[in-house]
């Protein structure tokens, strides 16, 4: 009842689902803390899907902070699995970013290698894809709240409202839509956008601007597609293909982003289908 609250209360008001927010957090801590509830997952993790939207809506951090990737890893593994990124060793240092956040798209990465490569006969049980989804939004959150300051560091910086944006294409919207507004996201993909990226970074701005279009509504996002049309010719991209290969070098997947993407190509290309 009192996660019903918080929800309604994040569509109306903030101060409001402050107060029923703090209420939850009051009751788990007399319980004995969030490890009480692990013989209840299903109530463990809607409790941390509501901390997580909380977290994204007003930029702030999460309450009951969640990281199992590591149990994760091992029941993928159990399964005949090979969770691998295809990230190489030393990237860390290659990329200048953050290992914390290096870690988080390794993880990402993995997990849409896994979407866009699924084993045969391979069901992935909704726990584990919650389990995913928590402990990743949580990473991020913790990383950097989306009401501080953004990164110095321009690849950082969009590196990580990038993958803000990609995971809420997981949990937060359906048939691309959203019940409610996350201006704290909106804030911080413009303010990232503003900033020009290195020469060098072409393939990582394509991937952040088609990762934007799936937050954006097209319609009314001119500007959008016009920065995507610049940096086409800057690139010399001419066709949907060569698009994909550059922007599925990064966290994309293909059956849920795929058919976005190539409107969004088809509005920057001006024409029918260009193969």
């Amino acid at each position: 009842m009192v996660m019903m609250l918080i929800l309604q209360e994040q569509i109306r008001h903030e101060e409001t689902s402050q107060i029923h927010y703090e209420g939850l957090r009051r009751m788990i801590k007399l319980h004995g803390g969030l490890s009480q509830l692990e013989s209840c997952p299903t109530l463990l993790l809607k409790m941390s899907q509501i901390d997580i939207l909380y977290a994204l809506r007003y930029g702030k951090p999460v309450l009951f902070f969640r990281d199992h990737m590591s149990e994760v890893r091992s029941t993928l593994q159990s399964m005949g699995v090979n969770f691998y990124s295809g990230l190489t060793p030393g990237q860390h240092q290659q990329d200048g970013i953050n290992t914390d956040l290096q870690d988080i798209l390794a993880d990402v990465m993995s997990i849409t290698t896994l979407f866009n490569n699924p084993p045969t006969r391979l069901t992935l049980d909704i726990g584990t894809f919650l389990e995913i989804v928590t402990s990743i939004c949580c990473r991020l959150i913790r990383f950097r709240q989306l009401q501080s300051p953004k990164p110095e560091c321009k690849r950082e910086a969009a590196y990580h409202i990038g993958l803000i944006t990609f995971m809420t294409t997981l949990f937060l919207q359906w048939d691309d839509r959203r019940i409610q507004e996350y201006d704290s996201i909106s804030r911080r993909l413009m303010k990232v956008l503003d900033e020009e990226l290195d020469a060098h970074d072409g393939d990582l701005l394509l991937w952040l601007l088609f990762i934007t279009s799936l937050w954006f509504s097209t319609t009314s996002s001119h500007w959008l597609i016009l920065r995507i049309r610049i940096l086409r010719v800057q690139l010399d991209i001419d066709n949907w293909p060569r698009v994909r290969d550059s922007i599925c070098k990064l966290p994309w997947i293909n059956v849920l982003h795929e058919q976005t993407g190539r409107a969004v190509w088809d509005l920057v290309y001006q024409g029918p289908h260009r193969d």
